[in-house]
């Protein structure tokens, strides 16, 4: 693996399907148009998805540049172009972060050292009027985009270990090598002859490697990739570095690094009295604990809820997929009976039912069914059904705004739903109102599509 990749994986593993990055964002549809009218020029074989992957990458790691507006023609541009594998599809990207850049209310220092440098590589000629007059029509449009791109990494299994290179001999290093084989139980990769890590961490600098333990909202993830930096880090310079892992290790238990967010859900009207007094070191430990304690809970409950989801969108799909063989043998074995004199009669026959290409009574429209949706869906079946209208939009090039947004009022619609619907029981008894539902949904025939991204 190059530091390339592995940059990759830590600040945006990015998405697999193009509907994600659609979803409920009307800038990244404003981007996906002006992608779709530039494809002609590539003769309409621009890897879209991984252009939007590539820009989004982009944007975020600027934010944990060492080294912020330092030759960047050699370390974005031509680095993102043997990515690609084309210097012309990394032209377009850095293109498109310089418009998502300058529509920033507010930059960062580095954000501001690399547009400086970035302004004069990108725009010249006819590039700099079409990005300035993109620029205004974003802004015109109230296209609006976050204070701080987000980072999206990936699980941290999925980020290898590499074994630090130093004075060892090559037999201590291969018996090393398997015995943390057998101690962890992601993929072991034999570093590169440059450290990987240290290139990452520009030579093991404290600075970078809380940036990098902040990526991940969880201590037990935050914990791992600070064991793989660790690990990584020849033995001579492990010495100097020490006493800062130990310290960055207790920071992470106490929950230093957990998200600012998280934190302040925490009600003070739960706190047990036997917490101790307030400052105290065993009021802190205690406080500690029930945050890791709500963590668990809300972590168990977020992995029922995508596995529920899961399960019910496989299951789905299985049901098409059968519904779709069924059909399609029926239709082949009927096709194999009729001769020409059979298709003959039936079309100079007087038909008996009435002919399904002549409308007898109004069809329905996509606003009667987003409005069916918000009423009797569940908020998974909802999402699919999203996805769904997302993919047969993306495949008919039906790029209307109006319907995106009345697609995205789906979501908004299914919590307000569900939070007036909720019922609070407090003694034993309880009613199980789940089956009634579902019946309530077989009932009423209904039939979920999605679309697996």
């Amino acid at each position: 693996m190059t530091a390339s990749e592995l940059h990759r994986k830590l600040l945006f593993c990015g998405y697999d399907d193009l509907t994600d990055f659609l979803r409920n964002s009307p800038l990244n549809r404003y981007v996906y148009k002006r992608l779709l009218v530039m494809n002609s020029v590539f003769n309409d074989k621009l890897p879209i998805v991984k252009i939007l992957n590539e820009i989004y990458y982009q944007c975020v790691r600027v934010r944990y540049d060492s080294n912020p507006g330092v030759d960047i023609n050699k370390r974005y541009i031509e680095e993102s172009a043997e990515w690609l594998g084309s210097r012309e599809e990394a032209d377009l990207v850095f293109f498109f972060v310089w418009v998502l850049m300058r529509l920033k209310k507010k930059l960062s220092f580095q954000e501001e050292c690399f547009i400086d440098r970035l302004t004069p590589v990108v725009l010249h000629n006819d590039s700099k009027e079409m990005a300035e007059e993109m620029l205004m029509h974003m802004i015109e449009q109230d296209l609006t985009i976050l204070d701080e791109f987000s980072a999206m990494p990936s699980p941290i299994n999925d980020i290898p270990y590499f074994v630090g290179t130093g004075e060892d001999s090559p037999q201590i290093k291969n018996v090393r090598d398997f015995v943390l084989s057998l101690y962890y139980p992601v993929v072991l990769a034999l570093e590169s002859p440059k450290n990987i890590w240290r290139q990452l961490t520009n030579n093991y600098s404290h600075s970078a490697i809380e940036n990098y333990i902040k990526l991940y909202e969880n201590a037990n993830d935050q914990n791992q990739l600070l064991e793989r930096i660790e690990i990584s880090c020849p033995k001579k310079e492990k010495v100097k570095h020490k006493e800062f892992f130990q310290k960055l290790q207790a920071r992470i238990i106490n929950g230093e690094f957990q998200p600012k967010n998280r934190v302040e859900k925490l009600d003070k009207t739960v706190i047990d009295e036997s917490f101790g007094t307030p400052g105290t070191v065993e009021y802190n430990e205690n406080l500690v604990r029930q945050l890791n304690d709500l963590n668990e809970v809300h972590k168990r409950e977020r992995d029922d809820m995508v596995r529920l989801y899961n399960e019910q969108k496989t299951d789905y799909e299985k049901q098409i997929m059968r519904l779709e063989s069924h059909h399609k043998a029926e239709i082949e074995k009927l096709q194999e009976q009729l001769d020409w004199k059979t298709q003959e009669a039936a079309r100079t026959a007087t038909p008996i039912l009435p002919s399904l290409t002549e409308p007898t009574g109004e069809y329905f429209t996509i606003e009667d069914q987003i409005a069916f949706v918000k009423e009797k869906f569940s908020k998974p079946n909802a999402d699919a059904f999203s996805y769904m209208i997302y993919h047969l939009a993306v495949d008919k090039k039906i790029l209307d705004e109006n319907l995106f947004r009345l697609v995205d009022s789906i979501d908004t619609a299914i919590r307000e739903r569900d939070a007036k619907n909720q019922i609070n029981i407090q003694e034993a008894g309880q009613v199980n109102l789940h089956s009634q539902v579902e019946n309530n949904y077989h009932d009423a025939g209904y039939c979920d599509v999605t679309s697996k991204r």
